[in-house]
């Protein structure tokens, strides 16, 4: 059992949290997988955690990692977003259960709270609870991090994720995330390394902001490759020559930004009342159609829209919040209450009136 479990490593063995090597093998199987997000291979990870916990009813990190990859699931595959929230807090309350101190528990709760509007004030409830009782799980510092970005506290969510890198700095997601925290800032010189290590590291969808690096150090061959290569699979049936005119719509002139925007739009009425790539909104916005993109973030809710609700918040997020809907926006995703409790987001003033207005 020790070979089997700890290979040299005695901090492995302690933590392992079953005395069943084979439950504990098929928990790092599952663990490699989760990861490098993986998502061909997500449904696999959840088969070897569920055969996991039959070895092993008493395993909870086994059941804290199962609410994990469905907290995770939605991002990556075409799985209905509430069916897998579900399933988030089916396990994480079996972990809870098994282990009331279960960090790990407690942030997939987070996470797929974050998603739902209305929830997102309960789901940082769950973050700061996760963190309370583990400060050193990197996992749940990441996912706060994200939490904070996506609902306008950018400085304290980066502060969080570069915490998580420095808990684990080979977190792959966290990488990518800090990589295009800096790409965001146009800091070239910081994102690449860390956008590199996690592609290296597996995280196949860091291509697409290697993408963007490779198009601006002139390799726009590289860039269409990567792009495509990074999305294809991930976008929903979205065609490898879609994704192209998406591409070239990214970098082009104004001309490829309209046939782009006219291809997605082409690709809303396909998919009709299917779930979208959760990326749509965000391409709309980087193709200069504000209005249309905050249209379909609010009409079309996708149950993930980490990398959409980020975007609102930089730079190039103002054309958004400069919109006259933007307001509506802000009170049907409740980030009015989630401020008033937590405080004002880093962008924003509370006026006398109660509302808050975003610069």
């Amino acid at each position: 059992m020790q070979v089997a479990l700890n290979a040299g490593q005695r901090e492995r063995l302690v933590n392992a949290g079953t005395t069943n090597a084979d439950a504990y093998a098929l928990y790092l199987q599952a663990t490699s997988i989760f990861n490098r997000r993986d998502r061909t291979h997500f449904l696999a990870a959840i088969a070897a955690l569920q055969r996991a916990v039959q070895l092993d009813p008493h395993f909870a990190r086994a059941f804290s990692r199962l609410a994990a990859l469905y907290t995770v699931l939605p991002s990556y595959t075409d799985a209905d977003p509430r069916q897998a929230h579900e399933q988030v807090m089916r396990y994480a309350e079996q972990a809870l259960a098994l282990d009331a101190n279960s960090a790990e528990a407690w942030a997939a709760r987070g996470g797929s709270m974050n998603k739902f509007p209305g929830l997102q004030a309960e789901g940082r409830d769950a973050f700061e609870q996760a963190i309370r009782l583990d400060p050193n799980d990197a996992n749940a510092r990441f996912w706060y991090g994200l939490t904070l970005l996506t609902t306008g506290y950018r400085r304290e969510g980066t502060a969080q994720i570069e915490h998580a890198l420095a808990l684990d700095p080979l977190l792959p997601n966290a990488l990518r995330w800090r990589g295009m925290l800096y790409l965001q800032e146009r800091d070239l010189a910081h994102a690449e390394p860390l956008l590199q290590r996690a592609y290296d590291l597996g995280l196949a969808t860091t291509a697409a902001a290697l993408a963007e690096l490779a198009m601006l150090r002139g390799d726009a061959e590289g860039s269409a490759r990567l792009w495509v290569d990074g999305n294809h699979g991930l976008a929903f049936n979205m065609s490898r020559e879609e994704l192209l005119l998406v591409h070239r719509g990214l970098f082009g002139d104004a001309t490829a930004k309209q046939a782009a925007v006219k291809d997605v739009q082409d690709y809303l009425t396909k998919r009709g009342k299917e779930r979208l790539w959760p990326w749509i909104p965000l391409l709309l916005f980087r193709l200069d159609a504000p209005a249309l993109g905050l249209q379909v973030l609010r009409e079309r809710q996708m149950g993930e829209n980490v990398d959409s609700m980020n975007w609102l918040w930089t730079r190039e997020g103002a054309l958004i919040r400069a919109l006259p809907e933007f307001q509506d926006f802000l009170r049907e995703y409740h980030l009015p209450e989630l401020w008033d409790k937590y405080g004002v987001p880093d962008l924003c003033q509370k006026l006398a009136s109660g509302d808050y207005r975003c610069d």
